[in-house]
């Protein structure tokens, strides 16, 4: 197998980390805020902004990896792109990720008005 191809799989690995990693987060903190609802908001919202950025950083690896497998390891240079579809998924996926990323920034903004207020 050649250096490159071997190099390139490393970016679906890691993406795939990442995805594992953000579901258990969510699933995690979602139990947690469930099972006591008295936990701190302020915590939770935060932990939901790490969480957000887990899957964007995960969402810029599937892109390299597609990038990588589709334009860079074409035999020639002249040779159409392949898997065009993968490249509309990649676009969704970084939709996908950004919406979550401004949902969990807006969950943690009212948190903090709602907790402003009552004082």
């Amino acid at each position: 197998m050649c250096s490159t191809v071997v190099r390139t799989l490393y970016w679906s690995y890691w993406a795939n980390v990442f995805y594992i990693l953000g579901m258990f987060g969510y699933l995690t903190i979602d139990t947690l805020t469930y099972l006591h609802p008295t936990l701190n908001n302020t915590f939770s919202a935060t932990i939901y902004i790490f969480l957000s950025i887990i899957f964007v950083i995960d969402a810029i690896l599937y892109t390299i990896d597609w990038y990588m497998y589709a334009v860079k390891l074409r035999e020639h240079e002249t040779d159409p792109i392949e898997y065009r579809t993968e490249l509309v998924a990649c676009i969704f996926l970084h939709l996908g990720s950004g919406f979550y990323f401004i949902s969990s920034l807006l969950y943690l903004d009212r948190k903090s008005t709602r907790l402003n207020s009552s004082h």
